[in-house]
């Protein structure tokens, strides 16, 4: 998914402009730059050349050529070590747990000779990486309102609100960025996605195109093409999209493709895909997260034991390049297919006990992640020890009253509506489980709680919304082939 928040920020021309004017001064000089109406995020630094690197970075992360981005920030960073903002950059682009956070250290050291504005935008990124989402969002907050037509910081909190699933907030915001560029790139981009989240097909392909029109020829404005038709399960033109997208960049859309291939049935394809992207993918992250996807196309075809052997592999290659985060991962994913509860389990313990080996680890990813093991383990306790099942769950409400993450938060109501279920209690879980949005096991309970509570009118337009996923994950893949829903076309 080429979402803006992934590459995090982008430079306007307007930006670049005010830089240019002001690259010579120093930081107390920037600060009387902000007396009076400033219309961008200023941005400081005492070396020029620094300061074109970091442009040079922002513009590839903009178009999703993120080694290249990173490479650039690095370079700025050593030639102004005191340059907070590529810091927090590479802290939240690097694949590498400790760069990420040493470089996160740095940042928040930096900024402190800044701009108010920049140490709001560091404290907005640190306090979400580090899971203080309440310090986080105030910061973004603030940011905006010093400049509220900067079309950077709009669609950069735009698209954050976006990927925590405040659609509507978050088209609010992209609005504004676009109305002040109906050109924006980024926030063409994320607009296009918050629209087709919110199943408005038609202002989301119009915005895609858009956003392809403006950048014809970067790979990232075909690749998102490609997956919002996905997302509205047009898999043949989808698949048209991700070509043209590779054959600007070879290496950019081959996960994109491989999991196109696995929501039409061609498993085999999907496969010889996922093993390509592990060598051939442009950006890091693709290689990792090509590797968790290789086993949904197993559980399509229903050979679990095929599945068990790929994740057990990623989760040995990610032990081995210490990346806990994705070794959990893969512990739970087996978790959460297992027909035996108690295999379930210790599949579960074999991912927290991941969690905790690598501890340079962010806090939000920590959290997240655990979260999501705990709402499993009382779902897979709740039948064959409800004291354990009760156990996870108080871990998780107590996690979920100190924690604002919308991960942390949908993990709750999750379980909570699943303890409902179990309870014959349909009407309390409903509200419970439609918090849980775009995720296809809660989907399934919230079909079969109204079904129970007699509404079979949202019963059928949750199973509706349930079939139109077109999510390559999981979960998705489970739900369908358990069901027998006919997901494919």
């Amino acid at each position: 998914m080429r979402c803006l928040w992934a590459v995090l920020v982008f430079l306007s021309a307007a930006a670049w402009a005010q830089e240019a004017d002001i690259h010579h001064h120093n930081a107390a000089t920037l600060h009387k730059h902000q007396v009076g109406p400033v219309s961008v995020l200023p941005v400081t630094t005492k070396s020029p050349k620094a300061r074109v690197l970091y442009r040079q970075a922002m513009t590839e992360s903009m178009n999703f050529h993120l080694e290249r981005a990173l490479d650039q920030w690095r370079q700025a960073v050593k030639l102004d070590p005191d340059f907070a903002l590529p810091h927090v950059m590479i802290a939240f682009r690097t694949q590498n747990p400790t760069e990420a956070k040493d470089e996160l250290a740095l940042a928040n050291a930096a900024v402190k000779n800044a701009t108010r504005g920049e140490q709001l935008f560091v404290r907005w990124i640190a306090g979400i990486r580090d899971g203080n989402f309440v310090s986080g969002i105030a910061a973004m907050n603030d940011v905006i309102a010093l400049y509220p037509r900067d079309k950077q910081l709009l669609s950069l909190a735009g698209n954050w609100l976006m990927v925590r699933y405040s659609y509507d907030r978050a088209d609010a915001l992209l609005d504004r960025a676009l109305d002040v560029d109906p050109d924006y790139p980024p926030a063409l981009n994320s607009a296009a996605y918050a629209h087709a989240q919110m199943n408005d097909w038609k202002s989301a392909i119009a915005l895609i195109r858009h956003y392809a029109q403006v950048l014809p020829n970067e790979p990232n404005a075909q690749d998102s093409y490609a997956e919002i038709l996905r997302m509205a399960g047009r898999y043949d033109q989808a698949l048209e999209h991700y070509q043209a997208a590779l054959r600007i960049a070879p290496g950019f859309s081959i996960m994109g493709l491989a999991d196109t291939y696995a929501l039409k049935g061609d498993e085999a394809r999907a496969r010889a895909e996922y093993m390509r992207c592990n060598e051939q993918a442009e950006l890091s992250e693709d290689t990792i997260l090509c590797r968790l996807q290789y086993p949904v196309t197993y559980i399509w075809e229903k050979n679990y034991k095929a599945a068990n052997q790929a994740y057990e592999s990623a989760a040995k290659w990610a032990h081995e390049h210490n990346l806990g985060l994705m070794e959990a991962q893969a512990h739970r994913m087996m978790a959460m297919y297992q027909d035996e509860d108690a295999a379930a389990l210790e599949h579960l313990g074999h991912a927290e006990a991941a969690l905790s080996e690598h501890p340079t680890m962010s806090a939000s990813d920590r959290h997240e992640e655990m979260a999501r093991i705990l709402r499993l383990r009382v779902v897979r306790s709740l039948k064959s020890n409800e004291e354990r099942s009760q156990s996870a769950f108080h871990l998780l409400q107590n996690m979920a009253e100190s924690n604002q993450s919308e991960i942390v938060q949908r993990a709750y109501h999750a379980a909570y509506g699943a303890i409902l279920m179990e309870h014959h209690d349909p009407a309390g879980a409903i509200p419970h489980l439609r918090e849980d949005v775009k995720d296809a096991f809660s989907l399934s309970l919230l079909v079969a709680a109204y079904e129970q509570s007699g509404n079979s009118k949202m019963a059928d337009a949750s199973r509706t919304e349930l079939t139109n996923l077109h999510l390559p994950t999981l979960d998705y893949a489970i739900v369908m082939e358990r069901k027998n829903i006919a997901a494919r076309r």
